[in-house]
């Protein structure tokens, strides 16, 4: 029995049941017909890089121990979580030399794919920098990377890969494919654009072409590896909400731009995209696989005029992001990028349909971290103690 896995980056559940109600989604909707659907509950915080690590080992931050993007933060958090309220248990440093990315090494219980020592997993990207390096898997089982800040490219770092010929051959699909998607700005971004609305629409262009690019380098493998689960993250939702979510005419910062965007449906063109890359490989699956569609978080409009500013001027400011001080909309302030329309919140969406789920429709809310039980559950492994979250049965026949 074989599972495919496609965990789509900040998929809201409020639009993904829109635009599949609109028909761009044909295939998310083919699922849910013949599945069950409902929110998928973040874990404590909204920040990926914690949220990815417990839907994949199944716990809390307090038990995994990772609790944000980097060890050490200063003032709690750069996204402005407190970590008295989150249960985290970051210490404050002393100096900023105190503060790093968190890895793999970190990561204080097993991964979902080392529990499962019978099968064969397959994991490329996901969102987090502790899943760098490339931990090695049972059963020959294969993971890349899908954070890491220097070096960005693939090519450049042989230990975002515990699999050299996996990695050759993704470099032979895609050279310059990309640890990280959102920090790798390949040449073609956009640059000196006159109106906020034309690099918005580049931007969509742009980061298309890149995740069809990485899908189809990884189509690749999910073509020639014998795998019992297969897993591909769809990450360039995240980014894109954020620039081209519609502020609501009632939003304080609402714009001529949030018209424009909404007039020509540039979040649904995104939204038609991602269906269209769970199409490609919907189309190789036999009936006998399951699909689990998930997201560890979501996102939602957001109601401030700082949004990606403040975050990213954060980041300069904590000296966390050791890149450029420089964006690419050329407006009043040339070392911003537009604002943020949306901001993360707890409400994920997942789906599931195959062999091994009911045919509910709309289900109950599960938690990310529910997700590690049920893969352990569905292929009769029994539960380690170490487990915060629960096989939520109802999606079960």
């Amino acid at each position: 029995m074989k599972t495919f896995i496609f965990p789509v980056h900040a998929l809201s559940y409020e639009k993904m049941i829109e635009k599949a109600e609109e028909g761009l989604m044909p295939n998310f909707k083919k699922l849910m017909e013949n599945g069950s659907y409902g929110t998928s509950k973040s874990v404590f915080s909204t920040a990926s890089a914690v949220d990815y690590v417990s839907l994949l080992t199944g716990c809390t931050p307090a038990s995994h121990g990772i609790d944000d993007f980097q060890t050490n933060t200063v003032q709690g958090s750069i996204f402005g979580r407190d970590p008295e309220e989150y249960g985290m248990r970051r210490v404050p440093p002393e100096n900023l030399d105190n503060t790093r990315l968190y890895t793999s090494n970190d990561v204080e219980v097993p991964w979902v794919w080392e529990v499962m020592d019978k099968h064969k997993s397959v994991q490329l990207g996901i969102f987090s920098p502790a899943t760098y390096p490339a931990p090695d898997l049972p059963k020959d089982g294969i993971w890349v990377s899908g954070y890491w800040n220097k070096p960005q490219l693939l090519k450049n770092n042989e230990r975002a890969s515990n699999n050299e010929n996996v990695r050759s051959e993704l470099l032979e699909e895609y050279e310059n494919y990309p640890i990280t998607p959102s920090l790798a700005i390949p040449p073609s971004y956009p640059e000196n654009c006159s109106t906020e609305l034309e690099y918005l629409e580049r931007k969509l262009e742009v980061d298309i072409e890149m995740s069809e690019k990485i899908q189809e380098a990884r189509f690749e493998i999910f073509k020639k590896e014998d795998w019992d689960i297969f897993l591909t993250e769809e990450f360039f939702c995240d980014n894109i909400q954020h620039l081209l979510w519609p502020r609501s005419k009632e939003n304080p910062f609402h714009s001529s731009t949030d018209e424009k965007i909404r007039e020509k449906d540039l979040l649904g063109q995104f939204y038609r995209h991602i269906d269209e890359v769970l199409g490609m490989y919907m189309e190789e699956l036999s009936e006998d696989t399951n699909i689990v569609v998930i997201s560890a978080h979501g996102q939602e409009e957001s109601n401030t005029e700082d949004g990606m500013h403040e975050q990213f001027e954060k980041l300069f400011e904590y000296g966390i992001w050791k890149g450029p001080k420089k964006w690419y909309f050329k407006k009043e302030k040339p070392s911003y990028c537009p604002p943020s329309r949306a901001e993360h919140n707890k409400n994920g969406a997942y789906i599931v349909s195959g062999p091994d789920f009911a045919e509910n429709g709309v289900s109950r809310p599960i938690s990310c971290m529910d997700f590690t039980p049920l893969m352990l559950e569905i292929y009769d492994y029994e539960k380690p103690e170490h487990l915060d979250g629960m096989v939520p049965k109802h999606l079960l026949k």
